[in-house]
């Protein structure tokens, strides 16, 4: 197989980081995996105070890209189902198989 060529699997593989990183710079960049290393420095002269709140923030954030990976797994499976599906309405040998 050359490197232009791929399988079924290879095509559906996943970089979560990179689907992380989608998900999450509609919720709040900061927690972008690149801006992770970068907060103590971004922070360093905030209140305590408000470092609290920035933090009681971010599990807010982190609540909220759990609701939607969620559903995103949820839209992948039912997709998954209905492509399988439709696979086996399109051949009826694949049932034989």
């Amino acid at each position: 197989m050359t490197s232009a060529q791929t399988t079924s699997s290879d095509a559906q593989a996943i970089d979560i980081g990179a689907m992380y990183d989608i998900v999450m710079e509609a919720i709040e960049p900061d927690l972008l995996r690149k801006n992770l290393p970068l907060l103590e420095e971004k922070y360093k002269e905030e209140s305590k105070e408000k470092r609290l709140k920035r933090l009681a923030h971010y599990q807010e954030c982190l609540a909220i890209f759990d609701e939607a990976m969620e559903e995103i797994t949820q839209d992948m499976a039912l997709h998954s189902v209905l492509s399988e599906s439709a696979i086996s309405l399109t051949d009826p040998f694949a049932l034989a198989a």
